[in-house]
């Protein structure tokens, strides 16, 4: 009610909001006076009604606001302990999530992107932060963004980002459009780790490789590569003068058995099978005919391991 004796309907909705936060409140009062009317919106009561006459039809009325007042509130509830469990499963990423407007200016970061770029949430959003990428990596990004569309909407990238103390890490980022149901774009939401590491060791791995083909084409020797279905994986140069076929004919195409004089095959494949079975008693050393391509045949040394 609106009067009541100690506290009106007014002090008491604000005594409940400041206790109760947003449970139903509604004013139900003989007083019609439109500031009351007024201020109980203002401190948030659900519904207003007035008394009247006809109290039959004002009870119905006050039932029916009650049931909706609370069904709306289960609602909120819901929907807020929804909202705290996206948050902590958000939170406790360990990629960098960051949402923000076309204009750049970021609406959510978690705690990761915080942490990782050095930065308070408050101090990020509202703020049209962006990292200090290199120029070339700039206009890459710039470029995906502005391809995403309603009907794809994702896009994904790996770029650098120079660091406040002068070291460059690399990111991969995997970029949303989010657009209204007409259409027209509303923001964007980037998730992102570091794979600096992984970059490194894909580095690492190429220059091992460049190292290990180097060689590979130049020991001065006719070198393969044999896999356990006899296929030639890899043939060098000096296989392919040896033979007389291009790398294209033989490496996938072609197996070792192709090769050999029929003379020589039976004890081949022998060594071929001790060695699988165990290849500390086969021969890494041996002789044998290789047959070329024009059909020449060639005496072999051959090593094998």
């Amino acid at each position: 009610d609106y009067q009541m004796p100690v506290m009106d309907g007014i002090a008491f909705l604000k005594a409940v909001r400041q206790r109760f936060g947003s449970i139903p409140f509604i004013l139900f009062t003989g007083k019609g006076r439109e500031e009351v009317v007024i201020e109980a919106i203002n401190y948030g009561a659900d519904f207003y009604l007035q008394k009247g006459s006809d109290m039959k039809a004002q009870i119905v009325e006050l039932t029916n606001m009650i049931h909706y007042a609370v069904s709306h509130w289960r609602v909120e509830m819901d929907l807020r302990e929804s909202e705290e469990r996206y948050r902590h499963v958000v939170e406790d990423q360990t990629e960098f999530i960051c949402r923000f407007t076309p204009d750049g200016t970021h609406i959510f970061v978690n705690e990761a992107y915080c942490r990782y770029f050095g930065y308070t949430r408050e101090e990020i959003i509202g703020s049209r932060f962006k990292p200090n990428i290199p120029s070339e990596d700039r206009q890459k990004v710039a470029r995906m963004i502005s391809s995403l569309t309603p009907e794809h909407p994702f896009g994904t990238i790996e770029q650098r980002i120079i660091m406040p103390d002068g070291t460059i890490r690399w990111q991969r980022w995997v970029d949303r459009a989010i657009y209204h149901p007409v259409g027209n774009l509303k923001e964007y939401q980037s998730v992102g780790r570091d794979i600096t590491e992984i970059k490194r060791i894909e580095q690492a791995l190429r220059e091992s490789e460049e190292k290990y083909r180097t060689v590979f084409e130049n020991t001065g020797t006719a070198v393969v590569v044999v896999e356990s279905n006899r296929i030639i994986s890899l043939a060098n140069t000096e296989f392919e003068r040896l033979s007389g076929y291009s790398k294209d004919e033989i490496e996938g195409k072609k197996t070792w058995t192709e090769f050999v004089l029929r003379e020589d095959l039976e004890r081949m494949l022998a060594q071929h099978e001790l060695r699988r079975r165990n290849h500390t008693k086969a021969l890494i050393h041996y002789e044998f005919r290789f047959v070329t391509k024009s059909g020449d045949i060639r005496d072999i040394y051959l090593s094998i391991d």
